[in-house]
Parts: structure tokens; C-alpha cells; sequence
């Protein structure tokens, strides 16, 4: 039984009438018995101690209306210490004598059990008043660890974590769940939240349902890790409802897409002619997608890299171009051809000329919002005008899906297609600094070139190139290169490269 609030008296101070005339053999039938009498009716108190004369510093307090509390009372650094051990006959007599043994014993070592008592006090309401904060306050936290603040300035370069997070609350802000306490969290709660979600991202997003599906999960598992933070700060010992909801609603998985352009079809060249008619629209901000669709084929890159890409980050004098704070948290080169160069420069050009008008919205990067200081963030409004011209289905990672299976087709090998499109495969060697840009971009460049004469021709750009042997010189060169392929392999981990 924990103690209560006591009370602490000096020397110069009173108690109620803690006399030590009254003495008595405090049990239980003593104390359901006793009642209370005015010592002195000439005189009346409100209370007076009777003290125990089995147990030393033990003590009962009656008051005038009969309420019985037991105490505990012992000098502690020339004060006299009261320290409330319950009240009767919510407390039982034995029950009583043994916190006033403890209390006891804690002052005769020096402790005030009071100050004890005050802290876990104290604690508790700390706690609860942490408990009561809701979900989207531990949300909060949980953005901060990732380096979101709301006091962000203005044009800010967000991660795709980041971005996927803002959105995360921008879809759940205002919700049941959003705003429920942390500790009365259920999966009712959830599930009403998520399932309301899916049906909102679903009808929200014109492709197919997997994509909604996709999205949801996503944010849930945004959620649950914010969840488990926040338990782990108030070192919460509940059930993670998160996982409780997962483990009984079993939502919707999604599996693995496979869809890529096919670009050799009438309807994939038609897709590709659509894109490069619509560089040359009046709009500056369709130019602008145009571009960006086009390059992020050209490139493989993910989605959040290309759209992130600044001005400053392309390299006229090396043709090359570095996308920074990429997905695995590397710096990733890319060699450019002269003919994705003059798409470069152009747009560059372009960009200064809007600026120059509207100088409000200048920035630094290469793909500008008509908003200011900001990059474009989603193109499917213009992909949609685009599928439905070419009367296919193409969404901006089908894309990237594409380029990895045309990369593995003509090189024959993944360590290559890992270059190219920045995956991680093992331990990388810290020691391949800049060297191994060099000899990244110096092997990528044969295969770069020959993809965008390919595609660009394709599209109507340029006129149609014959392959050059370049790939295969390349490949060959790796062969008789063992240090060249060191490097390359450094980057990646293990891999096996196979001329």
C-alpha cells in the first residue's frame, strides 16, 4: 500500500493535541470502539493523536466527527515528522502499523518518506499527463526525429521519408485517431481511420487500386513506428494496438508491379511522341513536366530524386549530372550524352527567362513549381493527358520499372543495372571516393549514350542512330580492367560482373 502525504513540524510547532497522556494498545477492536471526547469542553479541539504502546511513533488521529487516520511520527533533522500511513477502516489497524514500520525505518536512516511519496505523486500525474497527449502529438515527435520542424524555412529539400510523412498527416490530421489520447488508442480507432483512408487515396487516385492499397499501408506503418516511439518514451508496458490491428483486420497486401512501357509498340512510340509534343507547349509549366517525365525515363531514377535535382548539380564541363540525398543516403552520378545535355541546357535556359519575368518565384532547382521557391512535386495530372492520348496505363515509377529492364536486357548484368539506378547491394567500401565517380560515369556513359539515342529517336527528338559498338568496347574494357572493376564493386558490395 503506498503512502500519502504527511505532514512535517518543527520543534517551535504543535501537533493537534499529541499529547502523551494518551496512550493506548491501538487494535482493531480498540480502534472501531474509540470515539471521540472533548477533553475539555471548556476548551474544545477539533482532533487529538492517541499514540500506540506497542509500536514506538505509531499513532491514531481522531477528529470531532469520528474519522480515524493513522500516522507514523518521528523527529527527523530536529523536525517533527508526520507521515500519513491511511485511514480506518479503508486501512485495516495491521495493515497500518506496517507503513508506519517503514516510514519508520526511513526516517530513523534520514529519508523523509513524505519527499518519496511527493516524487512518485509527481511522476504519476507526469505520466498521465503524457499518456493524455494524443497521436498526432507523438506523430510530431516522431517528424522531428526525422528532421521535420515546422519552423522549416521556406523552399526546404525534403527526403522522400520526409515528404511520404507530411503526407501522412495531411491525410490523417483530422481524424478520430489523430486526436485520441495515446493510451485510449484501439483498433476500432484504426481501423475506422484506415479504412476510411483507402476508400479517400483509392478514389483520389485514377490508376488502380493497388496504388491506394500501397499508400495506406505505407502511412500505417508511419504510424506504428510512432506509435512504438511514444511507448518507448513513457516507457508504456500496453499492447501496441498498431500490430493488435494488423494482426486481426489482416488488410489488404499488395504484391510486386511489373508494368513497364512498351516502347517498341505503336502505343508506347505514341506515348513517347505525346511527351516530346508537349515540350514545346505554350504553358512553361507543361514544359517543365514534359521534360521532367522525359528525363526521369532517360535516367531511372526514383520518384522524389529527379524532381529534387538542382541547377547547380549539372556539370556541363564533365556532362554529368549528381542527384544528392538519395533513398540509401549516396550521392548519385549519372554521365550525360550530348543530346540529354542540349534538353539540359535548354531547360536551364528556359528556367532563367520565367525567372527573369517572374522573379518571385526564382529557385534553385531544375524543375520549378509556379509556386515560389518551390520544385514540381506530382506530374499525374499531366501523365493522365498523356496515357489518354497514347490509350495506355503509365504511371512515373512504371518508368523507372523501364528503364531497370531495358539497362538488364542490354548489359546483361546487374551490377551495372545497380549503378545505374543507385541500388545497394552490401558493405560499400568508404575508400572508392572519387575515383570511383570517375569510373562509374566512365562505365556508364557507352550504355547512357546509346539508351538515349534509342529512346530519344523513339520519340521523334532526334533522328534515329544506328548502335554504335561503344557498350560492347566498354564491356570488353571491364574485362582487361580488373582495377576499374574493383572500384565499380567497391561501390556496390559483392556482385558479379559478366562481359
Amino acid at each position: 500500500m503506498a503512502l500519502t502525504y504527511g505532514l512535517t513540524l518543527t520543534n517551535t510547532e504543535k501537533a493537534p493535541n499529541m499529547t502523551p497522556q494518551r496512550k493506548a494498545k491501538l487494535t482493531k477492536a480498540y480502534v472501531e470502539g474509540i470515539s471521540f471526547e472533548q477533553p475539555n469542553p471548556d476548551k474544545p479541539i477539533a482532533s487529538y493523536f492517541i499514540r500506540d504502546m506497542e509500536t514506538q511513533g505509531f499513532a491514531l488521529r481522531i477528529t470531532s466527527n469520528n474519522m480515524k487516520t493513522f500516522y507514523a511520527e518521528r523527529t527527523l533533522n530536529n523536525k517533527r515528522c508526520l507521515v500519513h500511513c491511511g485511514q480506518f477502516p479503508e486501512t485495516t489497524t495491521a495493515q497500518a502499523r506496517d507503513l508506519a514500520k517503514v516510514a519508520l525505518e526511513q526516517i530513523r536512516i534520514g529519508i523523509n518518506p513524505n519527499h518519496i511519496v511527493k516524487e512518485q505523486k509527481f511522476a504519476t500525474a507526469a505520466k498521465q499527463d503524457a499518456l493524455d497527449n494524443t497521436l498526432g502529438e507523438a506523430f510530431t515527435r516522431y517528424k522531428k526525429q526525422h528532421g521535420l520542424d515546422s519552423d522549416l524555412p521556406l523552399g526546404t529539400k525534403y527526403s522522400p521519408t520526409q515528404r511520404d510523412l507530411i503526407m501522412c498527416e495531411k491525410h490523417l490530421e483530422h481524424t478520430v485517431l489523430w486526436k485520441t489520447p495515446f493510451h485510449l488508442i484501439n483498433i476500432e480507432i484504426i481501423d475506422q481511420a484506415f479504412t476510411a483512408l483507402k476508400a479517400k487515396v483509392i478514389k483520389n487516385n485514377k490508376s488502380k487500386n493497388v496504388t491506394g492499397v500501397a499508400t495506406v499501408n505505407k502511412f500505417y506503418r508511419y504510424c506504428c513506428a510512432a506509435y512504438n516511439k511514444e511507448a518507448n518514451r513513457l516507457d508504456y508496458a500496453g499492447i501496441n494496438q498498431f500490430t493488435k490491428w494488423l494482426k486481426d483486420a489482416k488488410p489488404e497486401k499488395t504484391s510486386r508491379r511489373s508494368r513497364e512501357l512498351p516502347m517498341e509498340s505503336k502505343s508506347g512510340k505514341l506515348w513517347l511522341q505525346t511527351v516530346a509534343k508537349l515540350r514545346n507547349n505554350k504553358a512553361f509549366s507543361k514544359r517543365v513536366m514534359a521534360d521532367y517525365i522525359l528525363l526521369t525515363l532517360l535516367w531511372g531514377t526514383r520518384r522524389g530524386e529527379a524532381n529534387l535535382l538542382e541547377m547547380e548539380n549539372v556539370f556541363f564541363d564533365t556532362e554529368s549530372v549528381v542527384f544528392r540525398d538519395t533513398k540509401n543516403g549516396k550521392d548519385h552520378w549519372l554521365p550525360v550524352g550530348k543530346h540529354v545535355m542540349a534538353i539540359l541546357k535548354n531547360r536551364i535556359e528556359e528556367n532563367e527567362k520565367y525567372f527573369q519575368k517572374k522573379p518571385a518565384r526564382r529557385s534553385q532547382w531544375l524543375f520549378p513549381s509556379r509556386e515560389r521557391g518551390k520544385h514540381i512535386t506530382s506530374p499525374n495530372k499531366v501523365l493522365d493527358d498523356i496515357n489518354r492520348e497514347a490509350g495506355i496505363e503509365i504511371d512515373l515509377h512504371d518508368l523507372r520499372r523501364t528503364f531497370v529492364g531495358i539497362a538488364l536486357s542490354t548489359t546483361k548484368d546487374s551490377l551495372l543495372t545497380k549503378l545505374s539506378v543507385n541500388h545497394s547491394s552490401g558493405t560499400s567500401d568508404i575508400t572508392a571516393s572519387y575515383f570511383s565517380v570517375q569510373a562509374k560515369l566512365k562505365t556508364l556513359r557507352p550504355y547512357f549514350e546509346q539508351w538515349e539515342q534509342k529512346l530519344l529517336g523513339l520519340a521523334g527528338i532526334i533522328e534515329p542512330e544506328p548502335e554504335s559498338d561503344k557498350l560492347k568496347e566498354m564491356m570488353e574494357t571491364l574485362k582487361k580492367d580488373p582495377a576499374l572493376l574493383a572500384v565499380l564493386k567497391a561501390q556496390l558490395g559483392e556482385g558479379t560482373l559478366s562481359p
